[in-house]
């Protein structure tokens, strides 16, 4: 069935680096926009210098399917950005598990991952090494009164290393890490790929789900696993983005203040763009939004 996925955001988180000292009158600038804008944060950062207007954290609500989960994120975290592609991906990941026991996650996030697979597995271990991201998945957690997911401040080395029993962690001491029986393992690396421990650690499990933000540093992994591909999907984020934003333009008067784009100059020109148009749909290219004319002008000269 078609998935869907609706974002809440009740607030704005704007973020500003400089590179130079924040002064009062930056801050009684940013007050300013502050208070005329509803539910606006704005986060100022220089050298060994941050000054907040607002609340620091985000909370977007994420309806998805027929359950919702809140996330909390804020601008020294990655998230996925993409709300448009984010139910395909989690769609087209749950409909390759097959028999899933507990998960281990590495790369957690925020818990973009986390948050919606956490109903698909009886556990979840999510590991991730900046501070930050831990600190915002825990309070999410307990924002949406979930019970099976725990986490730690680790590398992904260090979760190998954990794993493996080679040393003991104190971040480790009030888990049971026994008490898993993990069937599937997810890694969300950066475009750095995985680390060749990362990799052995992988091969412990049956069951791999890789999301890569590098076909380059992907292939490369991919050939140093030598695992067999059950199903793979390729998801544009540009596209996506491209094609939502261009649907929000307004087409029309360009007199008109609301206007983003006017009509061309001359219906020669239109015909010229259209025929651009033609010939690369017939060439095998995809259209993903518009080729037709919304209205027709009459054009006049003076």
């Amino acid at each position: 069935r078609s998935s869907t996925v609706s974002w809440a955001r009740e607030m704005c988180i704007r973020d500003s680096i400089y590179h130079k000292p924040l002064e009062d009158d930056w801050q009684s600038e940013a007050l300013a926009i502050q208070n005329s804008i509803n539910n606006l944060s704005i986060v100022g950062r220089s050298k060994k210098q941050k000054v907040l207007i607002g609340d620091e954290d985000l909370e977007v609500t994420c309806n998805f399917d027929d359950s919702s989960f809140k996330i909390l994120q804020n601008d020294l975290v990655f998230f996925q950005p993409n709300y448009y592609l984010y139910p395909f991906m989690i769609s087209f990941i749950t409909r390759q598990l097959k028999d899933p026991k507990d998960l281990l996650e590495l790369y957690c996030g925020c818990g973009g991952f986390t948050l919606p697979l956490a109903s698909k597995f009886n556990k979840v271990f999510a590991t991730e090494n900046n501070r930050h991201s831990i600190r915002l998945l825990k309070e999410s957690i307990e924002l949406n009164n979930l019970s099976n997911i725990e986490t730690a401040r680790l590398s992904d080395n260090e979760t190998a290393s954990a794993l493996a029993n080679e040393r003991p962690f104190r971040r480790l001491e009030n888990i049971d890490m026994q008490s898993y029986e993990f069937s599937h393992i997810l890694v969300d690396p950066p475009r750095a790929g995985l680390s060749d421990e990362t990799i052995n650690l992988s091969r412990q499990f049956k069951n791999m789900i890789y999301i890569s933000c590098n076909p380059e540093t992907f292939l490369r992994d991919i050939v140093k696993l030598d695992r067999k591909i059950e199903s793979i999907g390729i998801f544009d984020q540009f596209a996506t983005e491209f094609v939502a934003q261009t649907r929000k333009l307004c087409v029309g008067d360009p007199m008109d203040d609301n206007t983003d784009m006017g009509p061309m100059i001359t219906p020669e020109q239109s015909t010229r763009i259209e025929k651009w148009v033609d010939d690369a749909i017939n060439q095998g290219a995809t259209l993903l939004i518009g080729h037709h004319r919304a209205v027709s002008y009459t054009h006049l000269r003076a």
